[in-house]
């Protein structure tokens, strides 16, 4: 190995054996743990019978969406002014990886936004005890496209997060690099 290739080794180990900080891990699983629990409340609304039990199915739904809306907002204050910063993998790799963690941040904000968007269109109930005021109460087609976008989009998200979880598994165990490491809680440094 010429001495350039070994200095290059030598950067993306030190790159990779670097930690994210205990705040950046636990708002990045907490956002994995609300999305996957969010898809999932999602796609079994319509299994709960009308009336009050798919009202308070869809209510929790929505609750559990302000709660990552607020995850999001402080996951991206945080990043901005005091989250650790790694230094991207060299090459095609870091570029990569910048482009996927880009796509999440923007589909994080878009889904989000486009269920705040859903529950005002829908005027939902939520747990019986109001109604959103609703700016559009007889337009269905609108409704429909809302609600469209944010499945859509939801599945979206999922399947960029599998990619992304699936890269950092191929990281540890092909490439061996300690990458996946960076986001293990309580390795931090």
């Amino acid at each position: 190995m010429t001495s350039s290739n070994a200095d290059a080794a030598a950067t993306a180990t030190a790159v990779h054996a670097e930690h994210y900080d205990p705040t950046t891990i636990r708002l990045h699983w907490l956002t994995a743990a609300l999305v996957v629990t969010l898809w999932i409340a999602g796609k079994t609304i319509d299994w709960f019978a009308k009336g009050d039990p798919r009202i308070y199915a869809r209510s929790t739904h929505i609750a559990i969406g302000l709660v990552l809306a607020l995850v999001v907002v402080t996951r991206i204050v945080w990043r901005v002014r005091s989250g650790r910063r790694l230094p991207p993998a060299p090459g095609l790799a870091g570029s990569a990886a910048s482009a996927m963690h880009g796509l999440l941040y923007l589909l994080l904000v878009a889904v989000v936004g486009l269920g705040i968007t859903n529950a005002v269109i829908r005027g939902d109930v939520i747990y019986g005890w109001f109604t959103i005021p609703t700016p559009a109460p007889h337009d269905l087609p609108l409704r429909h496209l809302i609600g469209h976008l944010h499945a859509w989009g939801a599945n979206v998200i999922l399947i960029a997060a599998g990619l992304h979880a699936l890269a950092g598994i191929a990281h540890q165990l092909l490439l061996k690099d300690g990458v996946l490491r960076r986001m293990v809680p309580g390795r931090e440094s």
